[in-house]
């Protein structure tokens, strides 16, 4: 028996340093799984741990060309499908990953189509089309229904006997669950962390940042180690920067891959010029990665979304500690395996009489959720209004990150030419205490728990655990259909799953 891993590419990322673990894992703790990557694209370099000899590469499993005709489509469905069947036999588990993000539906429905055959079959989920990814949603609705007449959801969530699913956290645990997908064949699968390097501060690493950078003041240096995408909510991080300009320097490590994405980006940077803030962007191309953290005396994240949330994980590793916007639906989980975070915050309640133009944001928002909706099919709830006005109006204030960016930008200057109001923000919002360094007991703590629970160890036995379970019979034997069509992607929906900044 063999564990095929499949996967559209290798480029650099999250998904791709899953991959990296599970080929670890296994090759370390399990090798009798003799594991095989089936991936569509040759990467420019291929990541540490994975060898040329164990990777097949087969162009179809890549992303698929939004302008293909039926024919083409069908042609390539068949083509993949004979691929697959001729690589992958019925003993064999086929372990897929985000293959229900919409980036290649023709490869989802291969899969589902296997699996209608009894082949065993990992669906291992890191993120979800229905979560606010409606370009991806729509190209599969439209490939998979249209094209080629199959129900979405029945391809994207198959209930059978040997098909599992992996998720990330209890939130997407709870979703599959909600949609109907028996208990049994949901697994919680905590990505492992293995930091890239085990580091502690470094001050001469510190010096040598700044000469680089061209700093020349003693203060700290605070990193957010991203790439300066929409959800990362990089104007709450130069909000932050604004409210202690006196306290660090802060470094965000790398600007968007996504062309999609510059012109926010690039937003950014301009009021980061404007308003003198003590900001460096694109740190991390005058100064690799792991130096920054080296040299990083707090990591931060202001992020809106995540999937796993490995930010709130990883500092520890590089004995460093964790600051910004807590995700509770993300970091419960670690906060039940004891890990403690003393320097995270629900929101930044800003004064609604600052924000511009706040009374228009309700309608702002409706306009924008049911854009959402629409292509989903699903009717927008008639309550909606006035749970709009709930989420974004409490006492007078609104949270920071509901706004939009020019709204953000312009608190930004509020705060950054009042001595006054920065004080009154950071008061009312209980953050005295942010830009303060935590004891380094209290790290090492939170490092012991993190490499206990998540080590690479467990990540394998987990698998292992997994694919033996796989194995074994499963007490129904027909498909279950969904007990309600929607039920994953009204998951999403949720009011409080809406920011503007995402748009």
């Amino acid at each position: 028996m063999k564990v095929f891993i499949v996967h559209s590419h290798l480029q650099t990322g999250g998904v791709t340093r899953v991959i990296q673990s599970q080929i670890q894992a296994l090759s370390r703790y399990f090798p009798a799984y003799q594991p095989h990557l089936l991936v569509g694209a040759k990467p420019n370099i291929f990541p540490d741990g994975i060898e040329t000899k164990n990777i097949t590469i087969y162009p179809d499993l890549n992303y698929l060309a939004p302008d293909l005709t039926p024919s083409n489509l069908k042609q390539i469905k068949e083509k993949l499908y004979r691929f697959l069947h001729k690589k992958i036999s019925l003993q064999d588990i086929i372990h897929v990953h985000n293959i229900n993000l919409g980036k290649n539906p023709i490869a989802a429905l291969a899969v589902y189509e296997m699996a209608l055959e009894g082949y065993q079959i990992i669906n291992h989920c890191h993120d979800f089309a229905e979560d606010g990814r409606y370009v991806s949603y729509k190209f599969l609705k439209h490939i998979i229904e249209e094209v080629f007449r199959r129900p979405l959801p029945e391809v994207l969530y198959p209930s059978l006997p040997k098909y599992f699913y992996a998720v990330l956290n209890s939130r997407d645990y709870g979703i599959l669950k909600f949609s109907g997908i028996p208990v049994s064949n949901i697994k919680l699968l905590f990505n492992p962390v293995v930091p890239g390097n085990n580091t502690k501060h470094q001050p001469y690493i510190e010096n040598e940042i700044k000469v680089n950078l061209g700093i020349t003041n003693s203060l700290p240096l605070f990193v957010y180690p991203v790439r300066g995408i929409r959800r990362k909510n990089i104007g709450e991080f130069l909000l932050l920067a604004a409210l202690f300009q006196d306290s660090a320097n802060w470094l965000l490590t790398q600007p968007p891959q996504n062309p999609s994405e510059l012109q926010n980006y690039r937003f950014w940077e301009k009021i980061t010029r404007l308003y003198s803030l003590p900001v460096i962007m694109a740190a991390g191309q005058k100064v690799e990665y792991v130096k920054l953290v080296q040299g990083a005396q707090k990591l931060i994240t202001t992020s809106i979304i995540e999937g796993f949330g490995m930010s709130f994980l990883e500092p520890w590793l590089y004995n460093k500690e964790v600051a910004g916007r807590d995700i509770p639906e993300i970091t419960s989980d670690f906060k039940a395996m004891g890990i403690r975070y003393n320097r995270l915050y629900n929101s930044i309640r800003i004064p609604v009489r600052w924000v511009p133009e706040y009374q228009s944001l309700p309608l702002e928002y409706l306009e924008y959720i049911q854009s959402a909706y629409k292509p989903l099919g699903i009717k927008i709830p008639d309550d909606s209004k006035s749970k709009i006005k709930k989420r974004l109006f409490q006492s007078g204030t609104i949270d920071f990150a509901v706004l939009d960016n020019k709204r953000q930008a312009h608190i930004i200057k509020k705060v950054t030419t009042s001595h006054k109001n920065r004080q009154s923000l950071i008061k009312s919002n209980n953050l005295q205490n942010f830009a303060c360094l935590e004891a380094s007991n209290f790290i090492k703590t939170n490092k012991r728990l993190v490499q206990k629970k998540l080590h690479l160890r467990q990540y394998g036995a987990k698998l292992n655990g997994l694919y033996r379970q796989l194995k074994k019979d499963i007490n129904h034997s027909t498909i279950i259909p969904l007990k309600t069509r929607n039920r994953v992607a009204s998951s999403f929906l949720g009011i409080d799953n809406f920011f503007l900044l995402r748009k």
